[in-house]
């Protein structure tokens, strides 16, 4: 949940929790932010994967949630999960900032565990919010960039997202301080 714009790139945050349901109920907990091992039974069921990742020494990325919603059962051979993940790859300099005042595009493309490619999914919806997530802006989209325009008083740049797949395979993300502004 928590690592640099590099696609091969994996970070892990212990600050945090995590949380499986499966139909609507919770069937484990875990206070590992983006981790967790959870026992589940062999049946087709609809899940939801909840995490949370707080690193108390942050200057950037400082809340970072996610939802995963997906289907899933018993089979012969071990499988990855379908989790579907967009990522963002907004051209920042060595400090993490961008220019304010500027329409500013940011590169975004979605990956799913275990797959070199995330099939076949829908352009994403991506917002943008400059108060720390107490007000949010719909981003202009398009299959492979988001642009928003940052404000010349903005200091940060927080970023939501979501995604699905056509067998209703979901995520829903956001980063709180993801870059800052100059």
């Amino acid at each position: 949940m928590r690592t640099d714009q590099d696609p091969g790139r994996v970070g892990y945050d212990l600050a945090g929790s995590t949380q499986l349901l499966r139909d609507g109920t919770v069937i484990g907990e875990s206070d590992v932010g983006g981790g967790g091992q959870f026992t589940v039974g062999p049946e087709r069921a609809a899940y939801t994967l909840r995490s949370t990742v707080d690193p108390a020494d942050a200057g950037l990325s400082t809340h970072i949630s996610a939802e995963w919603t997906f289907t899933s059962e018993h089979t012969a051979d071990l499988v990855a999960i379908p989790l579907l993940a967009v990522r963002f790859a907004p051209d920042l300099d060595n400090d993490n900032t961008a220019p304010a005042g500027i329409r500013f595009t940011i590169p975004i493309y979605v990956q799913r565990n275990g797959a070199d490619t995330p099939g076949t999914v829908g352009v994403p919806t991506v917002e943008v919010s400059y108060d720390d997530g107490t007000t949010w802006t719909r981003a202009r989209v398009t299959a492979s960039t988001a642009t928003v325009n940052h404000p010349r008083d903005a200091e940060y740049v927080s970023l939501r997202s979501h995604i699905t797949d056509r067998e209703g395979n979901s995520q829903r993300q956001t980063i709180i301080r993801a870059y800052a502004l100059t």
